[in-house]
């Protein structure tokens, strides 16, 4: 049973590593052209997930005030 994990997580990291490679290799970018475009990546998906965390919150409150008449 433990072999099998340990079997697992090797693969899993082999083919992490692989793969790491094959992109740096294919990438018509330069890594840091390549770093910059996945951090506004990121950063676009950080913001879309506060502005919806922030408009979840204003629904409930919202919801909160109309249900109990403030």
């Amino acid at each position: 049973m433990f072999g099998k994990i340990v079997d697992f997580f090797c693969g899993l990291i082999a083919g992490a590593f692989l793969g790491a490679v094959v992109v740096s290799m294919v990438t018509p970018k330069s890594g840091k052209e390549f770093r910059g475009e996945l951090k506004n990546g990121f950063d676009e998906i950080k913001l879309d997930y506060e502005l919806g965390k922030q408009k979840k919150r204003d629904d409930l409150e919202a919801d909160i005030k109309r249900r109990w008449g403030e």
